[in-house]
């Protein structure tokens, strides 16, 4: 008899005990750290919010759950927006310079690639971040935080900002 089947990767949206902050986990490492508040955490003591056996379908869970949350009589969708721009922050490092010399951040250089690129593809929107010095890994993972707050949506490998 040979091997089984290979195991399949699962996702799992997971909030913080500490600051409440909400993401996505691949597979079960043994510890994972908040992306907000950096705080460690075992991952078997963590709530999971969700699984999914794919990253769109972990992605569109987070975003409900992020959703729901802003409808909540005491939610602030302010503190929302602000925590996304915190972890942005903390992943892709300092801004950089736009075609015009201003300072901008990498988030809203790839909401500019979206809004002008016809059709607004992915390796079109990394191509247009290269341009602008903000590497493709940078970009992609950019790109996948706005699809996962429900910023942006793609259908069809073309995105289209909400």
């Amino acid at each position: 008899m040979g091997p089984g089947p290979e195991p399949r990767t699962m996702y799992s949206v997971v909030g913080c005990p500490d600051c409440e902050a909400v993401w996505i986990v691949e597979s079960a490492p043994t510890t994972t750290a908040c992306p907000r508040c950096g705080t460690r955490h075992q991952f078997d003591g963590l709530r999971k919010l969700a699984r999914a056996e794919d990253k769109l379908a972990a992605r569109e869970a987070r975003s409900m759950i992020m959703a729901d949350r802003m409808a909540g009589e005491d939610a602030d969708p302010e503190s929302f927006a602000e925590m996304d721009r915190d972890i942005e922050r903390r992943r892709t490092g300092p801004t950089s310079a736009s075609p015009t010399g201003s300072p901008t951040s990498r988030e809203s250089l790839i909401r500019s690639a979206i809004r002008t690129l016809d059709p607004a593809t992915e390796p079109g929107i990394v191509s247009f971040a290269g341009d602008h010095d903000v590497p493709a890994e940078a970009a992609t993972d950019i790109l996948e935080r706005l699809v996962s707050a429900g910023e942006v949506t793609e259908s069809e490998g073309e995105y289209r900002l909400l």
